[in-house]
């Protein structure tokens, strides 16, 4: 792959050269939305050039502050050396991420963890032997919704003591250009997505890896479409009709990842709800759940079947994706893997050496006849996989909770009449369990939220 398309897309791949100073690149290769987005109180840092680093624990290295500017206009580059100077192996548990959009002394607005089973899915060093450097680096998009990051790396010693490494950085618009220019774009490729792609490769029994255009072609240039970005969600449904088209829109639109879940407490439930597929196509962010219930809006009525899929884990925290059912093949999609500020999707190449170099499974786009298979894949290949699944379709994701109690977990559903929940998955040896109370009245008004200017 060539430098100008890795500046493209945000770290791809974890890989590591065998040598005394070894080169990691991260990767965000997670297969559930990358940590929980959250905003919250940070805490005191030990260090002098900041006040507000979400560090500051015992046993935490901060280094000084590096003022970023972009690569080529276009791209920043973060690079941290870590060193052992101890007299014990360290071994990597966590690596955490955080983004603030007032600088290094306002307060985080993005968090995104990397746990042990992620980082050793993907072959990470896992340890750093007593004098050993390794040298990570990460490459991330101009974006205009933060200003300053940190990179935690979470270590554990033999003998259990924990080290952080902490690498603030405050990153520099100056020189920046501007995000890719569209208008005159005649063409239809944009990051991994090849138009003119076509394969059905076998990655795991009756799991097979295709790319966005198995599900249909395009009519309009990438030009065309950014020519609609102004225009009303109603207009958008109504002009987008295939995944390619879908997948155009969202990347050429730059939808964003933001905390929007809003809670609402009622009858004993602290309700999660999720932005609407309309106000997620109008105000152009969200999470995980926003960007499913965007692509179910913005298919509706377009292939036999848009749903959804919902995972939990153990300790109660979750992952919604979509899936779509057209000609007895159910085509499963996680539209967050496919967002410009946090791309970990395969060039559509029908290589499995570009495959496994990738967020493989939640990263790419696989077709299976029995859904039953693409839960088996994921059983059998993620570290840490989740406790249920589940399927469903309707309007938008439900509104949830997850209750942590003595016995285990449950995950709590609204139990709308009018929609199916179908437990794809349950492993009856942990203590994860579902229920579906009454519905909540209370619903948050999204017309609150601005519409996103398109410019």
């Amino acid at each position: 792959m060539k430098k100008s398309d890795i500046l493209s897309i945000i770290s791809i791949i974890l890989s590591a050269i065998t040598c005394v100073m070894c080169i990691v690149t991260l990767s965000v290769v997670l297969g559930r939305e990358p940590g929980a987005v959250v905003s919250g109180d940070t805490q005191q840092s030990d260090g002098d050039h900041t006040d507000n680093l979400p560090v500051g624990q015992e046993g935490e290295t901060v280094m000084d502050v590096i003022v970023l500017p972009p690569e080529n206009g276009t791209d920043w580059h973060f690079e941290f050396p870590l060193h052992n100077d101890g007299d014990e192996t360290l071994t990597l548990t966590e690596l955490r991420i955080y983004d603030y959009p007032d600088g290094l002394s306002g307060t985080a607005a993005n968090e995104f963890i990397l746990d042990a089973n992620r980082l050793r899915e993907v072959n990470a060093p896992m340890t750093l032997a007593p004098g050993e450097d390794v040298c990570w680096d990460d490459w991330h998009p101009v974006a205009d919704y933060f200003t300053a990051r940190t990179y935690s790396f979470f270590f554990r010693t033999d003998s259990g003591v924990q080290k952080i490494i902490t690498y603030p950085f405050e990153v520099s618009h100056e020189g920046a250009v501007n995000s890719i220019d569209y208008t005159n774009d005649d063409g239809r490729d944009l990051f991994t997505l090849r138009y003119d792609a076509e394969y059905q490769v076998e990655a795991a029994p009756g799991v097979y890896w295709v790319p966005v255009r198995d599900l249909g072609s395009s009519d309009y240039t990438n030009a065309q479409i950014c020519s609609m970005l102004g225009q009303s969600p109603e207009q958008k449904q109504e002009q987008i009709d295939t995944l390619y088209e879908a997948m155009q829109l969202y990347q050429i639109g730059n939808f964003f990842s933001s905390d929007d879940n809003i809670r609402i407490g009622e009858n004993g439930m602290n309700w999660e709800h999720h932005k609407p597929g309309f106000d997620a196509v109008r105000t152009n962010n969200g999470c995980c759940a926003t960007s499913a219930n965007w692509l179910n809006y913005i298919l509706r009525d377009d292939y036999d079947e848009v749903g959804f899929v919902a995972t939990s884990q153990r300790d109660g925290n979750g992952h919604i994706f979509n899936y779509i059912r057209q000609d007895g093949w159910y085509y499963i999609i996680d539209m967050t893997h496919y967002r410009t500020d946090w791309i970990a999707t395969a060039v559509e190449s029908g290589d499995m050496d570009d495959y496994y170099n990738s967020d493989f499974i939640a990263g790419n786009i696989h077709k299976v006849r029995d859904i039953q298979d693409y839960v088996n894949y994921v059983q059998a290949e993620y570290g840490d996989p989740p406790g249920l699944m589940f399927m469903y379709t309707a309007s938008d994701c439900m509104a949830m909770d997850s209750l942590r109690e003595q016995h285990g977990v449950t995950i709590v559903y609204e139990d709308a009449k009018d929609i199916d929940l179908i437990t794809i998955f349950d492993d009856p040896a942990d203590n994860l369990t579902v229920t579906e109370v009454q519905p909540p009245v209370n619903r948050p008004d999204w017309s609150e939220q601005g519409s996103f200017d398109f410019g």
